[in-house]
């Protein structure tokens, strides 16, 4: 997985969000570790894997700061190509606030 510090700003499209369900899934307790102190504004992932990144794709803002008290998992699913992802939170600072999500099945189409 790429870390929050590779991601290319000019891959974020706040456009991007509308065409997403996003639902959240208590996975357990509260979190047990501190939130790491070198992303206090939370972090921007890339779900991409390699072989995806040349080809469309779009970001999705998560709800943040998760606020939940809890860990989970966000279930995130494009309406539009069907590609489904989950990316857990923690309730801490460093939870993910947005992905970038590989389209599934829509080569060319952005």
């Amino acid at each position: 997985m790429t870390q929050p510090s590779d991601i290319n700003p000019s891959d974020i499209n706040p456009s991007d969000i509308n065409h997403f369900d996003i639902t959240w899934q208590e996975r357990g307790g509260p979190p047990r570790m501190s939130a790491n102190p070198d992303y206090p504004q939370g972090v921007d992932l890339d779900v991409r894997a390699p072989s995806e990144k040349a080809g469309p794709s779009c970001t999705v803002k998560l709800p943040y700061p998760t606020g939940k008290g809890v860990i989970g998992t966000w279930l995130v699913r494009c309406q539009r190509c069907g590609r489904a992802v989950g990316i857990t939170a923690a309730s801490r600072a460093d939870d993910p606030r947005s992905a970038i999500i590989a389209c599934k099945g829509m080569e060319g189409v952005a």
